[in-house]
């Protein structure tokens, strides 16, 4: 993963897509967690800022876990703005990360949006628990309406997403609440190259289902520079709703 963001900031390279395994977002500063010993794309970030002297790195976390770890390692840092999406319930143990609970920060809580210097740098975009799966519709309307603007606002140089795809229709690990598509995710994918000048690297982080393989064909391929597919057009959700609000 540093290779590839190496070859897009050397300008080698418009984008790129790393396929790594164990996913890597759970683990923080100095713990593993949640399958992941290594946080590639924390690791990625730092090198990214120490190597090429970047001030402001972006994180999108579109895995449908929490990344507990990436929160924690950037909590603090107003340099690297950290955004995620994810699926999130209050009952401890109802979810991971949900079951994380802690004293000072529910790990992917709406409120958790940073401390001292780095207040205001995570972004969290927590969706309940819902009978009715959240589809593409859902994905991109949160992407057009809260994760795009502040990703403007921000101004970042490099744009590295957790791309987990376990939100995919039919993979086990959303248990049926989450029916995301591959040209969904081509979607986001496309929306998230107008950011940072297109410098964008995608890393593989979730994903266990049966359509696995294609989502992340459907996302290079828009690396590439195709045009995305038209994703599936579902209703939205009402919490979805809300949490543009």
């Amino acid at each position: 993963l540093i290779e590839v963001v190496a070859h897009v900031l050397r300008g080698e390279t418009e984008n790129g897509l790393a396929l790594l395994r164990p996913p890597g977002h759970h683990c923080g500063h100095s713990r593993a967690g949640g399958f992941c010993l290594l946080n590639s794309v924390a690791i990625a970030a730092a090198a990214a800022r120490q190597q090429f002297g970047l001030q402001r790195v972006a994180i999108v976390d579109w895995d449908v876990h929490h990344g507990d770890g990436t929160q924690e390692i950037f909590y603090a840092d107003p340099n690297v703005l950290y955004i995620s999406i994810h699926r999130h319930e209050h009952a401890p143990g109802a979810f991971y990360t949900s079951a994380l609970d802690a004293a000072e920060a529910v790990p992917g809580k709406l409120q958790c949006v940073g401390r001292g210097a780095g207040e205001g740098q995570t972004v969290n975009i927590p969706f309940p628990f819902s009978e009715d799966a959240y589809s593409d519709t859902d994905y991109q309307v949160l992407m057009d309406h809260v994760v795009l603007p502040v990703l403007a606002e921000f101004a970042p140089e490099l744009v590295l997403v957790s791309a987990g795809f376990d939100a995919a229709q039919r993979d086990p690990a959303n248990e049926g609440t989450f029916a995301v598509t591959p040209a969904g995710y081509a979607q986001l994918t496309h929306s998230l190259k107008q950011m940072a000048g297109g410098r964008l690297v995608l890393a593989l982080e979730g994903g266990y289902g049966p359509f696995l393989p294609q989502c992340v064909e459907a996302c290079l391929r828009v690396l590439q520079g195709e045009a995305p597919a038209a994703p599936r057009s579902s209703m939205m959700q009402p919490n979805t709703i809300s949490l543009v609000r």
